[in-house]
């Protein structure tokens, strides 16, 4: 396609919004994306009704100017005139972001208009929810640390023990109830991801009180099936109120990138009565043995990193879990390769779209059967 640049700049809109600043564009295609970075960072796709007479956006970005006018001039928010369908348009995006915001979290807007905490992105859940945002780096899987890298980018310092955790509306604690009834009127289960942005079992004192509101939420949505992932298993059973009658539709999960973080967390893990207990090897930073605690594993899912910083996976630890999960029964889901990608015998930076997710040929895409699972 013919490309052709231009640097423009766009007035003001009211409060609380501002558009200003410059973009590059390109002539369209017949679909094209405004891509944005906000207080929660938001994709809005939308199909262009201009024809030739409108433009691509490459890069903009969005801030609420009364939570982040510290930031820097490259992070304003950034949107480009120049055609019959500004207004209008503009007006539809600015209705989007007050949306994602309202929400506080994650947002992505197709044709369909659904967030991406409804139909998440993550390939083993359906929704993702996160009670708050903010966590303290705590193992090696941290180190890069992408929920760090996404507050960040927004200009949010939530990343240490002294650092605020970012709290939510009730709108956005309503979208599990939403989801709850829909699953009951389609008679499925569908699985949501706890938390992305957070770890539920951090030890604040500023979070007894939302984290009593989630176990009241999972307790009100018999319907979905809430992965609680953490790298703090030794809180778990401390801090939730069920004793040893876990509700039906909890799993828990424990983050293992190594063997030496096995050691740690995998015993805490094995000791609590969730309906299913889960390990998530992402990012898998060394070769696992899983024997001493294969009988009270349900599911095993393995992934690469991905970010700048990524570190390569080998392919030899990933078909050890497989073979180990196989063989003992348990579910097995591989995530993706990450950035790096064994390509006859040599670890080449590929990028992940490209380093993709087929493993010896397929995908690996198995859950934990429900009425195997057997509480300790």
């Amino acid at each position: 396609m013919q490309s052709e640049s231009y640097r423009s700049h766009c007035p003001a809109v009211s409060a609380p919004f501002r558009i200003r600043g410059s973009v590059i564009v390109q002539r369209p295609s017949s679909n094209w994306t405004f891509s944005a970075a906000s207080v929660t960072p938001l994709w809005l796709n939308t199909k262009t009704e201009a024809g030739s007479s409108c433009f691509r956006i490459i890069r903009a970005n969005v801030f609420r100017s009364a939570r982040l006018a510290n930031l820097d001039s490259d992070r304003n928010l950034i949107l480009y005139h120049g055609h019959r369908h500004l207004t209008a348009f503009r007006a539809r995006c600015n209705a989007k972001i007050a949306l994602a915001l309202r929400l506080g979290k994650p947002y992505l807007l197709g044709k369909t208009g659904n967030p991406m905490g409804r139909h998440s992105a993550i390939e083993w859940t359906d929704h993702t929810f996160n009670p708050w945002w903010g966590c303290v780096k705590v193992s090696p899987a941290c180190a890069h640390c992408y929920a760090e890298a996404w507050s960040k980018r927004v200009g949010l310092d939530l990343w240490s023990e002294i650092s605020p955790r970012r709290f939510f509306s009730e709108i956005h604690w309503n979208e599990p109830l939403t989801w709850d009834r829909a699953a009951a009127r389609e008679r499925v289960r569908r699985r949501v991801f706890c938390a992305s942005m957070a770890d539920v079992f951090e030890i604040r004192d500023d979070l007894i009180s939302w984290r009593k509101k989630l176990w009241d939420l999972i307790e009100r949505t018999p319907n979905l099936d809430w992965l609680l992932l953490t790298k703090r298993p030794e809180n778990a059973q401390s801090a939730v109120p069920w004793g040893k009658r876990w509700p039906s539709n909890v799993w828990l999960g424990t983050t293992v990138e190594n063997q030496e973080w096995a050691r740690r967390r995998i015993p805490y893990l094995a000791k609590t009565p969730a309906a299913v207990r889960f390990l998530s090897c992402e990012p898998l930073l060394g070769p696992l043995d899983l024997s001493p605690w294969v009988s009270s594993i349900h599911w095993v899912i393995v992934g690469g990193e991905s970010g700048h910083h990524a570190r390569p996976l080998d392919p030899m630890w990933v078909l050890a879990m497989r073979d180990q999960a196989t063989s003992a029964g348990i579910a097995f889901h591989f995530k993706q390769w990450g950035e790096w990608k064994s390509l006859d015998g040599i670890m080449r930076r590929m990028g992940k779209k490209a380093a993709g997710r087929i493993l010896e040929g397929r995908f690996w895409d198995q859950l934990p059967a429900e009425h195997r699972v057997q509480r300790p």
